[in-house]
């Protein structure tokens, strides 16, 4: 026995080294062009093969580059197969002779692309087979051992494996008859072992998924033979593994539209067998940390069992058990897919089970529930749904009874003792229900008819009597109503409404009924304070609520009078209110809260049925409302501007508000015009137009602008621009527009004109005592307002001593001049300075033709105390023109009061 072995080792060692020895002295890229001929022959397709060289370890050869083409009635512009290496092992004893018969093959990190035709077929269907219409007699026998065309011979040969390896590859697939766009599948590994045409196979599939824990799928099953002229009728029998997947990632790796939204940990097993293309499962699934649109919906599980008519596209559902949460579900019948949607025919049913994990599913859907709440409760239900899988028509009946609701800000749960409903595939009706919190009980009871079409139609009743508002928003908390969401009040409330209508256009919702608040508070998101209604008496009509004899304060704010809201889902308002005062910059603050529209996860968040939970920005109304109405303000402060006795026709518009027309009292004055606030853009736009009469211009300048105690007197002004709201120096630089003054027997404090002109030209004579001010008769002028810059090109006055005109800037931001003015002293004047003979030699005036002295200066410097000096250029000019002007010519100043204000000042007696 001894001998026996020794010698089985030593014939070992010796066949060892002949292999070794064989492989050393064979030059495998030789065999290159025979390699690839006889793949080509074997896969009907052409391939390209790069360098080869010897393996041991396993015994084979590796080639450095593979390409298989596709199929020529699939224009893909890709090839069918492609890797970077490809390890083959040959058959060992033909080796040993020279002659290379593939055995098996390892692909490490290939590219499939995969096509399946408008017609149905698969772009690898073709692969081994013959191709149609082949002349086998005259076909020649002839095999290159260096081309690369496939080779020509008597017969096909049978393609054969006894092992196919696929490592890490990735795998792409367009399905053109079922109109799916290609999709890419990554990290496949892939074994195919005994694989021959006509016979059964076996295959193993795994796919390992980014992220935490073991992430793979795994298939393992028999697989044939495959008919490749009906490859649905293909026999399988095999198992599918999930181990800890991620839904997330389930979803991406599969491109499946139908989990968006979705995630969890999903584990399960499940057989899968084909026979003539039914195919049968049975198995379970367990959903750990399941989530549906980031709502929490905890542990769910499967068990189940169905067939699946391949052909006819029929899927029968023999057991469906299912388990959400606590709450089971037993789910039989059918599904027929191919119309689209798809059709069903299904029964579900559950007794007297826990509708916590219903319950859960609803609130995350937005069907029903806030998701922040803990419902609890027992739930029978026996329904029959048919017809399209997207709008089922039902049969049957569903009862919750003993649900508390509880959870989030709720003092008090709420409880419904019971809530029955029938159902048939016209309409849905529940039965009357009572929902109970505190001392608040709301009685209710609808109706939904034509549920399964675009128009589903409502029919509700709801009453309370002496319900306590803040448990009624609780209530509505509880169940979902979005419109509520951050809403606290208190109070008592009446409500004895009727509505019905379409459910999705709350516009086409009739009402009717009445209700009554008293003494109530509510705290929204939008408002910085609480708003209080003291009394308001509700009527409904139609599509709309008419809030009579309304008392109600915001902050220091009281308001009485009536609102109509109409369409709740675009609120149109028609009102006709009174406020007592308003705070300009108080009111800013008030609505801080209040956010710029914005796309939520429903439609029609103010839906009185709840378009139920949405997790929705709170979006103020006021960007959704249209209307008018009218208004009185008995006193409005803007910083400090104040009007009083406000009155004015507004008009909403989703944001703009606007006030036309407008009129006020102001300083002793008056104000008319229009002011539109759009506050839909960040800062508020202001555009105003306004014109004021006999306004007391120290107040109203010292009131909007940084010249305080300075210009005094009976102000006419008409102001057109646009300015942002903002601290005071963001709205002087924004101002954009045009501003024009008129201002009557006034005067300018800081400077005395003449005395500053008697400087310049050394009068000795300056008649009266020392001034600090400068009397105006007449003073008008148009500004042009830009970046905070007032500019002028036609200033002109009538002074007690002079006529002036001018141009330039006032800097409104720094109230500094720079001014360029021609002043005409009156004959008086000039005669008592010494007539216009000086104007001949002094360097700052000239003597016109009536003598009377002309001063050309240049003021810059700030408003309250400016720098005057000649205006050397301007006294050239006028001295080569030789033509100056003269106090008595005021057709300017007439002019200049027309065109501004309509009429001529009035003529001053000489």
């Amino acid at each position: 026995m001894r001998r026996i072995l020794i010698g089985s080792l030593i014939a070992l060692g010796v066949l060892v080294v002949a292999v070794v020895a064989a492989a050393m002295f064979v030059d495998i890229n030789r065999y290159q062009g025979r390699i690839q001929a006889d793949l080509e022959k074997r896969f009907n397709r052409k391939i390209q093969l790069g360098q080869m060289a010897i393996s041991f370890v396993p015994l084979g050869f590796r080639v450095d580059r593979l390409v298989i083409d596709e199929d020529s009635r699939f224009e893909t512009g890709r090839a069918f197969a492609q890797a970077q290496e490809l390890t083959v092992s040959p058959q060992f004893w033909p080796l040993l002779h020279g002659d290379i018969q593939i055995n098996s093959f390892a692909i490490q990190q290939p590219q499939i692309e995969l096509v399946r035709s408008r017609e149905g077929v698969w772009n690898f269907s073709s692969l081994g087979q013959a191709p149609a219409g082949a002349d086998k007699a005259g076909e020649s026998a002839a095999r290159p051992e260096s081309s690369g065309h496939a080779p020509a011979g008597n017969e096909t040969t049978a393609f054969s494996l006894a092992e196919l390896k696929i490592v890490n590859g990735q795998v792409a697939l367009t399905d053109l008859h079922a109109g799916a766009p290609r999709a890419v599948y990554d990290h496949i590994d892939l074994t195919v072992k005994n694989y021959s045409p006509g016979r059964p196979f076996d295959i193993a599939v795994a796919a390992n998924l980014p992220g935490e824990g073991t992430q793979t799928i795994a298939f393992e099953a028999r697989l044939g033979p495959v008919d490749p002229g009906h490859i649905i009728a293909t026999a399988i029998d095999g198992k599918l593994r999930l181990a800890q997947v991620s839904v997330s990632s389930l979803s991406r790796f599969l491109s499946a539209k139908s989990l968006a939204g979705m995630d969890g940990v999903a584990t399960g097993e499940a057989s899968i067998k084909n026979a003539g293309g039914t195919v049968s499962s049975s198995g379970s699934l367990k959903l750990d940390r399941l989530k549906i649109n980031g709502g929490e919906i905890g542990a769910a599980s499967a068990e189940f069992d169905f067939l699946d008519d391949l052909d006819k596209e029929v899927l029968t559902i023999r057991k469906g058990e299912l388990k959400l949460g606590s709450t089971p579900l037993s789910l039989t019948g059918e599904v027929r897919m191919k119309l689209a949607p798809a059709q069903i025919d299904l029964a579900v049913k559950t007794s007297n089970a826990s509708i916590e994990g219903l319950a859960r599913l609803a609130a995350v859907l937005g069907v029903s529930f806030n998701p922040g709440m803990k419902v609890d409760g027992r739930l029978t239900a026996n329904l029959h749904a048919q017809g399209s899988a997207s709008q089922p028509g039902l049969n049957g009946t569903l009862v919750a009874q003993d649900l508390e609701i509880s959870g989030k800000e709720l003092r008090q749960p709420v409880q419904v003792k019971s809530i029955e409903l029938a159902l048939s595939p016209q309409e849905i009706r529940s039965n009357n229900f009572a929902a109970v919190t505190g001392n608040t009980r709301v009685e209710a009871q609808f109706t939904l008819s034509a549920y399964a079409t675009q128009i589903p139609q409502i029919d509700l009743t709801l009453r309370t009597d002496g319900a306590n508002v803040e448990e009624l928003l609780h209530m509505a908390t509880a169940y979902g109503v979005s419109a509520v969401e951050g809403v606290s009040g208190s109070g008592s409330a009446n409500l004895d409404l009727h509505a019905t209508g379409a459910l999705k256009d709350a516009s086409t919702i009739n009402f009717s009924g009445d209700g009554l608040l008293r003494n109530a508070s509510f705290r929204m998101p939008q408002l910085a304070k609480p708003l209080e209604v003291r009394n308001a008496v509700l009527q409904f009509t139609r599509n709309s609520v008419a809030l009579e004899k309304l008392e109600a304060a915001l902050d220091q704010t009281k308001a009485s009078g009536s609102l109509t809201v109409q369409d709740f889902n675009a609120p149109q308002l028609q009102f006709a209110l009174n406020f007592d005062k308003v705070n300009v910059a108080d009111a800013q603050k008030l609505f801080a809260g209040a956010t710029a529209p914005s796309a939520s996860a429903t439609d029609g968040a103010w839906s009185v049925f709840g378009t139920v939970h949405a997790a929705a920005a709170h979006e103020s109304m006021l960007f959704k409302a249209t209307g008018a109405g009218k208004m009185t303000i008995g006193t409005v402060v803007n910083d400090q501007l104040v009007l009083t006795n406000l009155r004015s026709d507004v008009n909403l518009n989703r944001g703009v508000i606007r006030l036309a027309p407008l009129t006020a009292d102001v300083f002793g004055g008056q104000e008319s015009g229009s002011i539109t606030i759009d506050t839909t853009q960040e800062p508020m736009l202001t555009t105003l137009s306004a014109n004021f009469k006999s306004v007391d211009a120290n107040k109203l300048l010292s009131a909007v602008s940084a010249a305080k105690s300075n210009i005094y007197g009976p102000l006419n002004a008409i102001v057109n621009g646009t300015y942002r709201s903002g601290p005071s120096e963001q709205v002087l630089r924004s101002m954009d527009g045009t501003l024009a003054l008129d201002l009557r027997n006034g005067r300018i404090e800081g400077f005395s004109l003449i005395q500053e002109l008697g400087t310049l030209g050394r009068f000795l004579n300056i008649p009266g005592p020392a001034k600090t001010y400068t009397d105006v008769t007449q003073l008008a002028t148009k500004f042009v307002v830009k970046d905070g810059v007032a500019r002028t090109d036609d200033l002109n006055a009538i002074l007690d001593t002079a006529t002036v005109s001018g141009a330039g800037t006032v800097n409104l931001l720094t109230q500094v001049l720079n001014m360029k003015l021609t002043a005409v002293l009156n004959k008086e004047i000039s005669r008592s300075v010494g007539g216009s003979a000086i104007g001949g030699y002094l360097n700052a005036a000239l003597g016109n033709k009536q003598g009377e002295l002309v001063m050309p200066v240049i003021v810059t410097g700030p408003v309250q105390k400016p720098k005057f000096v000649p205006d050397a250029e301007k006294i050239a000019k006028l001295k080569l023109q030789n033509i100056l002007p003269t106090a008595g010519d005021t057709k300017g100043v007439q002019d200049l009061f027309q065109g501004l204000f309509g009429k001529p000042p009035k003529k001053e007696k000489p």
